[in-house]
């Protein structure tokens, strides 16, 4: 999705792009298979983007519906006093919060829907082009098209690599966020609570802080935002080495007797490193409990 801003293009401009379900062009065809292969993979890093859009505007609102219970209950309890133009204020732009956070969650759900189709129907035309292309090949050498898949599979993995780098560096923004939100709430809360014997507002903004620095403390620990982020990372190079060492007959290639065995060689290494990350991946997703047993 597009995120970048133009010169001179207004915010309101900027959001509407934003949120727009992505359009793609037409594809021909006599497209390569390996030209639709990326497309494919293009619309699966949109997809993830659509979700992850989705995810962060439901947990918004969540935060607010429970900044905005928390101020209720304070009330009825008798342990916050607030003038009625505050405590309206404050409701409101609760309330607000919240209503635009659903919205947003509903525009991303109606996005990821979008996308899910156009990802099923250009993974069918991708099926479709390579067993065209295996079918004009009938009459090669099983050697010879054995090679052309795999010089197709180090043109895909380029979209790999930058698929890892995209998502480590998400996962990085996210973790310095809700890091930053704990270092920076936590001095502040400490001052607020110092201010809060004089004046009754700034134990509110205390309170407030307190619950939105707990909140994002819970987040970074429970996603582990830091951990996937090295861990994509540490996969994108390791893809991105072996796809520059076959091509340059270097490290572990430099002994392959042939340009066949080179990149027999390197599917195979291109494939353990995903099947690792994979497996990190999948220990990251598991709760404490299952790791300690």
């Amino acid at each position: 999705m597009a995120a970048e801003s133009y010169r001179g293009e207004s915010f309101v401009s900027w959001l509407k792009r934003t949120l727009k379900a992505p359009t793609y062009r037409n594809i021909s065809d006599d497209e390569p298979s390996r030209s639709v292969r990326r497309v494919v993979i293009r619309t699966e890093i949109d997809l993830k983007k659509a979700h992850a859009g989705r995810v962060a505007a439901l947990w918004i609102a969540i935060a607010f519906a429970v900044a905005l219970v928390a101020l209720i209950l304070l009330e009825n309890l008798k342990l916050l006093t607030l003038d009625s133009w505050l405590h309206l204020l404050l409701v409101s732009v609760a309330a607000a919060a919240i209503l635009g956070a659903v919205l947003l969650a509903l525009i991303f759900s109606w996005n990821c829907a979008t996308i899910r189709e156009n990802l099923a129907l250009m993974r069918e035309f991708y099926n479709e082009r390579v067993a065209d292309e295996l079918g004009v090949a009938e009459q090669e050498d099983d050697e010879l098209k054995l090679l052309k898949v795999r010089h197709q599979y180090r043109e895909s993995a380029s979209v790999v690599i930058e698929d890892y780098r995209q998502q480590a560096a998400k996962y990085k923004r996210r973790h310095d966020r809700f890091q930053t939100i704990t270092i920076i709430g936590s001095v502040v809360t400490s001052a607020i609570t110092t201010a809060s014997v004089s004046f009754s507002l700034f134990r509110v903004a205390a309170i407030v802080i307190s619950l939105v620095v707990g909140i994002a403390t819970g987040i970074n620990g429970y996603y582990k935002f830091r951990e996937r982020s090295f861990n994509l990372q540490q996969a994108s190079d390791s893809v991105e080495r072996e796809y520059n060492s076959v091509q340059l007959r270097v490290g572990k290639y430099a002994h392959c007797s042939d340009e066949a065995d080179a990149y027999r060689f390197f599917c195979q290494q291109v494939e353990m490193i995903r099947d690792e990350q994979a497996k990190r991946q999948q220990q990251l997703e598991q709760p404490v409990e299952t790791k300690k047993e």
